[in-house]
């Protein structure tokens, strides 16, 4: 349920960057991260797996048993940026002529598709932030 509630704000964020992406730039970050959303999930994941290595060969060396919550967190973490990865290429490969056959039934996938892309932006800004505290939670641990 945490995560869930944790998905849907990230939606609302991009539907929020979404509207100020539009009336101040006019789609210019949509468009940017249409055409790059998935080398960004990747030098993420690649950040990301370079932190928790090094917090893995600390804690699981130092401290066993200690940090297995932090564990269990950036476990979860890693694997919802992988299964972001298949969903963004699904996003993102849909073809702007059905975009526009939706349209025409009442329903803007469009609008649908850039607010979900910019909530997979946000989500993923996020996970660096999650993978970051863990580290300072283990430098902070370590200096008491």
């Amino acid at each position: 349920m945490k995560k869930l509630k944790q998905y849907i704000v990230f939606i609302f964020y991009g539907l929020v960057l979404n509207i100020v992406d539009f009336y101040l730039c006019k789609d210019t970050i949509g468009a940017y991260l249409k055409l790059n959303i998935i080398t960004f999930l990747v030098t993420i994941i690649a950040l990301n797996l370079t932190a928790v290595i090094f917090l893995f060969t600390r804690l699981t060396d130092e401290y066993k048993g200690v940090f297995n919550d932090t564990i269990n967190e950036i476990h979860l973490s890693i694997k919802d940026q992988i299964i972001i990865i298949p969903i963004s290429l699904v996003l993102i490969s849909i073809n702007e002529d059905y975009l526009k056959i939706m349209i025409i039934y009442g329903f803007n996938f469009k609008g649908v598709q850039m607010i979900m892309i910019h909530g997979i932006f946000i989500f993923s800004v996020y996970s660096i932030w999650d993978i970051a505290e863990a580290t300072f939670l283990y430098v902070k641990h370590i200096n008491r």
